[in-house]
């Protein structure tokens, strides 16, 4: 298979709940009606943990979770799958702030968890506002990190800030994409949502960074934004850096920005398949898509292989699962560094 046609998922999350040189995670958080649910749908904890009566142990938490990870990844159709790491709160630009972070991924722990995987790669996570950014991005690139993961609404900063032109010119410099949260957070604290507006990537669009705006750029649940929608859609006509992926859109929430992304031919040209994992897709809500299709999933068990059904159900295309391929900077003696391109539809 040629390189421009391997596929790949370029959102994918390792999470981690031991030591906190690694990972950490908010005890608001963890211990939350949600999370906790979340975790046992997963089959990570037991019942009497998810209800509170057993304390859970995070070290094995850790270990199930990383396990579960691999095997599934391993194990799926995709040639490549990004692992994605995630960056804390910096108070002041100076030091990590662990009450205002809800999670913390290290970079370190993301590259250790991929080892000589020839089919996971690393997307490291790099908050601008630290102070050691450009020691850390340095790094990361030299480890082989094909692209870089921010959450701004969560890690507190603004991407419009021209305080951070340095780092997009250090993401030029290595050829890293950017692989950015838009819209609004909802399952981690947003510390100001606005960050995560589509127009605050506006600086780094100009300057001429491939930037990858995840799930359909945000929009509303249920009833789509079409202000939101026709800012998108300008976007893409004005920056031929800018993506988005389609991560966490096998939902019946955003069930109808996908469609109608998929269905807008400007749009549709720019997508890059993601899965958002662990976030869990709703494949009930699209029962009649698949019917239409004639996809059966019933005997389908793979998480990230049941993801691609669905979301094929609905049009997503080879095309689009290995459009990423050409954007990420694969590291030396992989394979040449592509030059990102639209999809010929």
């Amino acid at each position: 298979m040629s390189h421009a046609q391997k596929t790949i998922d370029v959102h994918c999350h390792l999470h981690h709940f031991g030591d906190e040189k690694h990972g950490y995670v908010h005890p608001q958080f963890i211990n939350g009606v949600r999370a906790r649910y979340f975790m046992r749908s997963m089959g990570l904890i037991t019942v009497k943990e998810m209800l509170g009566m057993k304390k859970t142990d995070k070290v094995r938490l850790s270990y199930k979770y990383a396990q579960q990870l691999k095997d599934t990844a391993e194990n799926s159709s995709l040639d490549h799958v990004v692992i994605l790491a995630l960056d804390g709160v910096y108070s002041g630009g100076i030091s990590f702030d662990k009450e205002q972070t809800t999670f913390y991924v290290s970079n370190d722990l993301v590259f250790e968890f991929i080892g000589n995987s020839k089919k996971m790669k690393c997307g490291a996570s790099i908050n601008p506002s630290r102070p050691d950014w450009e020691d850390e991005l340095d790094k990361s690139a030299e480890q082989g990190a094909v692209l870089i993961k921010w959450l701004p609404c969560t890690m507190g900063f603004d991407p419009s800030n021209p305080q951070y032109i340095p780092f997009y010119e250090k993401l030029l410099h290595y050829k890293l994409p950017l692989l950015s949260h838009v819209g609004f957070e909802y399952a981690l604290n947003n510390i100001n949502p606005r960050f995560s507006d589509l127009d605050r990537l506006q600086l780094p669009l100009q300057m001429g960074v491939t930037i990858i705006a995840a799930h359909c750029c945000g929009g509303r649940p249920f009833v789509d934004s079409e202000k939101m929608f026709q800012e998108m859609k300008k976007y893409m006509e004005r920056y031929p850096t800018l993506y988005t992926d389609v991560s966490a859109m096998a939902v019946v929430t955003r069930k109808h920005r996908f469609k109608k992304c998929l269905a807008n031919p400007i749009i549709k040209k720019r997508l890059i398949y993601g899965s958002d994992y662990p976030v869990p897709y709703q494949s009930w809500a699209f029962t009649a898509e698949l019917k239409d299709a004639k996809l059966d999933i019933r005997d389908v068990h793979n998480f990230f292989d049941r993801d691609i059904l669905i979301k094929k159900a609905c049009g997503l295309s080879h095309e689009h699962l290995a459009a990423g391929t050409a954007l990420m900077r694969m590291p030396p003696g992989q394979h040449e560094l592509c030059s990102p391109k639209e999809i010929v539809q």
